[in-house]
């Protein structure tokens, strides 16, 4: 069996950046006024805890854990494999502009990140740690 691929620049806490997701995000020419306002509103609510095998996410009081495996990386970047619900999987890419901000891609713009100090708030609570999910037995395949 191989080791799985790690990287530690992905661990830890992260919240969207949304001053420096907003100065480069590029609304679709149908937007509203009042679309727009609602987009903007979500940026800088959305936290991510990544530990070597999951990622705890977290958005206006809704939670979710989802497995993920590293699939490659270089310089700037690593790309993993999230196991998301019903057996499905996504690439996603993430970039880092610096040790403490990265962004992904959303459509044809960008989120940013920012990296957090440690909050109490996104670790694991005992339920979670015990709870064994089918999500995160195919990701351990």
């Amino acid at each position: 069996m191989t080791r799985s691929k790690r990287d530690p620049r992905l661990l830890g806490i992260w919240r969207s950046d949304k001053a420096l997701t907003l100065a480069e995000w590029a609304f679709s020419k149908k937007a509203t006024p009042k679309g727009r306002r609602t987009i903007r509103r979500l940026f800088g609510k959305f936290r991510m805890r990544y530990t070597p095998t999951q990622i705890y996410a977290e958005f206006e009081g809704h939670r979710t854990i989802t497995p993920y495996k590293v699939l490659a990386t270089d310089a700037d970047s690593v790309a993993i494999l999230r196991f998301i619900e019903d057996g499905k999987t996504e690439i996603q890419h993430v970039h880092f502009a610096d040790p403490n901000v990265h962004w992904v891609s959303v459509g044809r713009n960008r989120e940013f990140f920012r990296r957090m100090r440690p909050n109490p708030s996104m670790q694991r609570t005992g339920r979670q740690r015990r709870a064994k999910s089918t999500v995160a037995r195919l990701a351990r395949r």
